[in-house]
């Protein structure tokens, strides 16, 4: 499922394992087709941010920002949610980046 493919993704990336952490979160877009919107948050905040890889952070979560959470009505939710943790977690930008 989606959820055990993030959850699995984020207790690798806890373990500084980001290939194995990078896989996961493929299956878990891979799942959605690629329309759960928190799989590429999850992405951004515990891979990204700890990979300190900036450029990609910023482009993910404002694609995710940028999409349009309605289009799948049991995801609606939880891509609403999404789209305000990307905000967030932009917002907080300069803090998380050193």
């Amino acid at each position: 499922s989606i959820d055990a493919q993030n959850n699995l993704a984020n207790i690798y990336s806890e373990q500084n394992n980001y290939e194995e952490a990078i896989v996961h979160y493929n299956l878990a877009l891979k799942a959605s087709n690629g329309m759960d919107l928190s799989s590429h948050v999850s992405f951004a905040e515990n891979v990204l941010v700890l990979q300190q890889n900036r450029s990609e952070y910023i482009k993910l979560l404002d694609l995710v920002i940028k999409s349009k959470e309605k289009e799948v009505k049991e995801l609606e939710l939880g891509n609403y949610m999404a789209k305000q943790r990307a905000q967030w977690l932009l917002n907080r930008t300069e803090e998380l980046f050193y």
